[in-house]
Parts: C-alpha cells; structure tokens; sequence
C-alpha cells in the first residue's frame, strides 16, 4: 500500500441520515492488512461498528471492514464514476481470519487484534500500540 494514513482517510459508512441501519461509529484504526495490484486492491481495517444506529447511545462492535475495488472506490459496468464498496465482517469472520495466520501478521499484532475484537482494548489504544 502506498500510505496507509491515505487509506485509512477514504469515505467509509458513517452514521446515515435517517439513523437506521449499521454505521461505523469510530475508525478504521489501523490497515490489519492490504493487497494492491492488477485491478484486485483490497484491505481489512479494525474499526468499531454498530448495528443500530438509532440506539442512543449506540452499541459498538469491535469488527474488520474490508474495501475492496481501486481505492477511489469500484467502478460499475459501462459507467466511468466508481462507486465506494464496503463489507463489515461478523465478529466470529474475523477472529477466523486473524487465526488462519493467511497475512503472516506478528504475533503481538495479532494479539492485539484479539483484544480489540474481544473489547479488551479500544481502537484508540490499538492504533497507539500498532
């Protein structure tokens, strides 16, 4: 990836205006990992999530989001704009992904995506520790 303060600053779901629907609350904190090349660029970001964003205060998730398409965003078939694409992961995806080993992150990484994902730690204090 080129920079990942770059990336970590592209558009992401935030809170819709109707307050329905799941939303990022805070993030992505850090890039857990990133792959570029040939048109098949995508990346997994730490950031908290809620279900529900009418519930006040909402709930948050420790969860992976992953983008996917050019990081400008995915460009649809016979059109030239390119439209954002997002995915948040189930909590239990991604404790699956950190423990198949598939980014050959460091062990003290993957322990502290452990505790983020756990609520054990905050994304604030996962980025500090990164």
């Amino acid at each position: 990836m080129k920079n990942e303060e770059d990336f970590l600053k592209i558009n992401y779901p935030r809170i819709p205006k109707s307050n329905k629907g799941g939303c990022v609350l805070d993030g992505p904190y850090v890039v857990v990992h990133a792959s570029e090349g040939n048109g098949t660029e995508w990346a997994i970001v730490a950031l908290d999530w809620c279900n529900d964003a009418s519930k006040i205060p909402p709930e948050r998730f420790p969860r992976f989001g992953v983008r996917w398409g050019r990081w400008g965003g995915f460009p649809l078939v016979g059109e030239d704009d390119s439209v954002p694409v997002w995915m948040i992961l189930p909590g239990e995806v991604s404790i699956a992904i950190l423990k198949g080993g598939a980014f050959g992150l460091p062990s003290q990484k993957i322990s502290l995506l452990e505790d983020f994902l756990a609520g054990k730690i905050t994304g604030k204090d996962l980025k500090k520790q990164w």
